[in-house]
C-alpha cells in the first residue's frame, strides 16, 4: 500500500548487534554503544582509555 500510514517500528542495521538508539549518519548512538560494551568486558572508564591510549595528560 503506498503512502499509507505505518505502524511498523524502524529497525537499523545495527539492531544485530545490540539495541541502540540511532546518532548520527545512520549510526548507533556512540555513547550506549561504548557503554554497551565496556559493561560486557567489566571495564571502567580508565580502562577503556587505558585500552585506546588515551591520557588525562
Amino acid at each position: 500500500m503506498l503512502g499509507g500510514n505505518r505502524d511498523e517500528t524502524a529497525y537499523y542495521w545495527w539492531y544485530a548487534y545490540g539495541s541502540f538508539d540511532p546518532g548520527e549518519y545512520n549510526l548507533p548512538h556512540m555513547g550506549q554503544v561504548i557503554r554497551h560494551y565496556r559493561g560486557l568486558r567489566k571495564w571502567t572508564i580508565k580502562d577503556f582509555a587505558k585500552a585506546l591510549q588515551v591520557t588525562d595528560h
